[in-house]
């Protein structure tokens, strides 16, 4: 707790205010060391945010610096509508596609309907579910699965349960269909495969009850999906084809039409280049080019009334310069396509740059792989954006980056203003405390003075006069 002053009461003096004073004068270093810490911790987060923006850019040469990252593919379908199609990268052309058949799995339905889902209509004893690869198709003998069916599951439904306990062990699933008779038999129960190329049987060993059950034949036949690419036969045990061409995905959706002399209609399917994804790649380069570079123009302004926090600031130019002289590199091999600038990019007077999309499309669709080596590079030469990549990498390097040394260099000046901030306010409370001392002795010595002058002054008054008397 403060100790409570009375002080000037013996004085007169406003000793409050004048020790105050004294401490605003002997404040002013401390101020000056708070002024610095602030100007620090702003150059620090200014560098954090440079920092940032270099990563940002970087992320963008990351998009671009292979050849892989140019060469973004694109599909487009004509004719029948029973394919679609999606692409990763694979070469540019033209291919024929038709469908035969869909892949499909084995469904069988109860060939009678029943009035109740609940009620004990069937015998009791065992069905046997016979399950695998062509045991409908070719009579082949299959694994049998006995379900036991006694007086607590013969309704429908206790079938359906029955059968569904075991589908992790035999791979078929029951349901009930309901046909919607009101007042009628509207319930059938519906058995489905796991997959195209299994096969099942269900025959009953039931006795006695009211109701029976059987499911032959299928309803729905177990095949494979079968299509065709360029008359070549593609077999898959579902309706997606990968990689049958690299980079491929076919989803099939129908079966395509026949076209009257016992072929089947074709659906062409182009693979081309995406130049508008990789422009837009390019277009995100440019912006966070120009975000980095007006970002280190703001910070490095020099005049006193709009004076950038980094001004004065050599590494952060050469960084610039960097960035900048980086963009005019010269990668040798075609006349037409050696720079960026013959790819659209164009400097502006501000050191920011312009992007012609449609000129640099124009250069991709009329060359690309010489448009290539100058982004990306090849074996021989490393392309523009390689470079690129290479020198952000080491500026946004966590352990020696740009930031990463200023941040260790400012942090450690910090650290030290800090301490003599700790210093400094200890030798003020110190000195604060001296003051109020000799003040407070000034007035306990002005109130003994006061103290006897007020003595004095009774004593003189008791004295009879010098001047006359009886």
């Amino acid at each position: 707790m403060s100790a409570i002053n009375f002080t000037g009461l013996a004085s007169g003096l406003d000793t409050d205010s004048i020790i105050k004073s004294l401490m605003e004068a002997e404040k002013q270093p401390l101020s000056r060391l708070e002024g610095d810490k602030e100007y620090f911790s702003r150059r620090l987060e200014a560098y954090k945010a440079f920092d940032q923006k270099l990563a940002a850019l970087n992320a963008t040469v990351d998009a671009l610096d292979l050849n892989s990252d140019l060469r973004e593919s694109q599909v487009s379908l004509s004719g029948e509508n029973v394919v679609s199609a999606s692409v990763t990268s694979a070469p540019e052309g033209s291919y024929d596609l038709a469908v035969e058949q869909l892949a499909q799995v084995q469904k069988s339905v109860s060939d009678s309907a029943y009035a109740s889902r609940t009620e004990h209509v069937f015998g009791t004893g065992e069905l046997t579910l016979t399950v695998g690869d062509g045991v409908v198709s070719e009579g082949a003998a299959g694994t049998d699965h006995a379900i036991t069916i006694d007086e607590n599951n013969n309704s429908l439904s206790g079938i359906q349960n029955a059968i569904n306990k075991g589908t992790q062990e035999h791979g078929i699933s029951a349901t009930i269909i309901d046909n919607g008779n009101e007042g009628g038999d509207r319930y059938h129960l519906m058995l489905t495969g796991a997959d195209s190329s299994t096969e099942f049987t269900l025959t009953s060993g039931l006795s006695g009850g009211t109701e029976t059950i059987s499911l032959d034949p299928p309803t729905q036949s177990a095949q494979d999906a079968i299509a065709y690419l360029d008359g070549v036969q593609l077999n898959s045990d579902t309706n997606t084809i990968k990689n049958a061409l690299n980079g491929v995905t076919l989803n099939l959706e129908g079966v395509s039409a026949d076209d009257g002399s016992g072929g089947l209609l074709s659906t062409t399917m182009t693979i081309s280049t995406n130049t508008d994804s990789v422009a837009e790649k390019m277009n995100a380069f440019v912006e966070a080019y120009n975000d980095t570079v007006s970002f280190v123009t703001g910070q490095s302004k020099t005049e006193e009334s709009d004076s950038g926090i980094l001004a004065g600031d050599s590494g952060l130019n050469g960084v610039k310069r960097r960035l900048q002289g980086l963009l005019t590199t010269q990668v040798g091999g075609n006349d037409a396509y050696s720079a960026l600038s013959q790819l659209g990019l164009s400097t502006n007077r501000d050191g920011t740059i312009s992007f012609d999309a449609t000129a640099f499309s124009g250069a991709l669709e009329s060359d690309f792989e010489e448009v290539s080596r100058v982004i990306a590079g090849d074996d021989d030469v490393g392309g523009v954006f390689k470079q690129y990549r290479s020198y952000l990498n080491a500026m946004t390097s966590s352990r020696n980056g740009f930031y990463a040394t200023k941040q260790d260099n400012i942090e450690r000046t910090i650290d030290r203003i800090d301490d003599d901030i700790v210093k400094m306010e200890d030798r003020l409370e110190r000195r604060e405390q001296m003051y109020l001392d000799k003040f407070t002795a000034l007035e306990q010595m002005v109130a003994v003075m006061n103290s006897q002058s007020e003595y004095l002054t009774q004593q003189m008054d008791k004295m009879p006069s010098l001047g006359g008397g009886d």
